[in-house]
């Protein structure tokens, strides 16, 4: 049982492997009791960089021989995390990140090692785009294609959705 969980382990990552004979889901206990101390480490470890890297502003150390991360809080976060428009800004001295663990630095608005000497503009040039332009156009015109503007508010709503007039029933 050992080997099955550490090679499913070895697979699948974070995903929970299936017991052989029953087909339900290992609970983080049972993997804990049945795989090896290192699969379990290492299984841990991920589980523990998959739920960490998803919270907004965290990142992870750029170095492949540094496990560091750390948030990455600045002024703009919001506005930033919604990327309204906030690439068009100039590189910030926010945007670089410095690893507590390691001291390597890092572009929290490119998620690269930091481009020293460069400009986030100079930076996006030399990549010959910049970073969501694609994405953002895409999506704006599947904004156009499948939306309307609600004719109170203007936001865009479903095409296929009906909007009823609102009808002031309070005397006037």
């Amino acid at each position: 049982m050992r080997h099955h969980v550490d090679v499913r382990l070895s697979e699948l990552g974070t995903i929970a492997p299936l017991c052989p004979s029953c087909r339900h889901d290992f609970s983080h206990e049972d993997i804990q009791r049945t795989a090896s101390e290192e699969a379990f480490a290492r299984y841990d470890r991920l589980l523990l960089r998959k739920a960490v890297g998803n919270q907004p502003g965290f990142v992870w150390c750029k170095n492949p021989s540094c496990e560091g991360g750390q948030f990455h809080i600045i002024p703009d976060m919001p506005k930033r995390l919604g990327l309204v428009g906030w690439m068009q800004e100039p590189c910030l001295d926010a945007d670089l990140v410095v690893c507590f663990a390691c001291g390597t630095k890092s572009c929290f608005r490119h998620d690269v090692l930091w481009h020293e000497g460069r400009s986030c503009q100079e930076y996006e040039q030399s990549k010959g785009t910049k970073p969501f332009a694609k994405m953002q156009s895409r999506t704006r015109a599947t904004i156009e294609k499948t939306t309307r503007a609600c004719p109170k508010c203007k936001t865009p709503v479903c095409a296929a959705v009906r909007i009823m007039p609102f009808v002031n029933d309070f005397g006037s």
